[in-house]
């Protein structure tokens, strides 16, 4: 005797075929990969490369002689060393020193102020790529460099530097 049997709810083999499919899986890995590698390349090119920064600097000391005859001098600070044409600038230290970097290579005038001195105005400084410009000699052991200028009607003072 055979027992009728009753049809199990669910889908047929048949009639419902996609609910047999395999779930999608997303790109292939070598798609992957592709789209990475395009990615790393678009974000790390350019139409234009940034060109490289070509700069010098520059450094010394400012200085006001005290006495022509003995050639004393005496430590200028706050004096402002600037740039002409560019936005690099600096005051000096309490001992007169200063320093610009990144300053663009070639021939660049400078100048020096104080108020109640006379402003210096220093031409065709060579400024050389990756190198640092002394202004002026480098101590008393090699003479300083006197710039003389004409004293305004205010009794201004001249600057040395070195």
């Amino acid at each position: 005797k055979l027992k009728k049997v009753k049809p199990v709810a669910g889908p047929s083999p048949d009639t419902d075929t996609d609910k047999f499919k395999k779930p999608a899986r997303g790109p292939s890995p070598g798609m992957f990969l592709a789209i990475c590698l395009l990615l790393i390349l678009a974000t790390g090119c350019s139409i234009n490369p940034p060109v490289p920064n070509i700069t010098g600097s520059i450094e010394g000391n400012i200085f006001e002689p005290t006495s022509p005859i003995t050639q004393g001098i005496m430590l200028l600070s706050g004096a402002l060393v600037s740039v002409s044409n560019t936005s690099h600038s600096a005051l000096t230290n309490i001992s007169g020193y200063f320093r610009i970097d990144e300053i663009p290579i070639g021939e660049q005038t400078i100048t020096i102020s104080k108020d109640g001195y006379v402003t210096l105005i220093l031409e065709n400084v060579s400024i050389i790529e990756g190198e640092i410009t002394l202004l002026g000699g480098e101590g008393p052991a090699t003479g300083f460099t006197f710039f003389n200028f004409l004293i305004n009607n205010n009794n201004d003072k001249n600057l040395l530097f070195g």
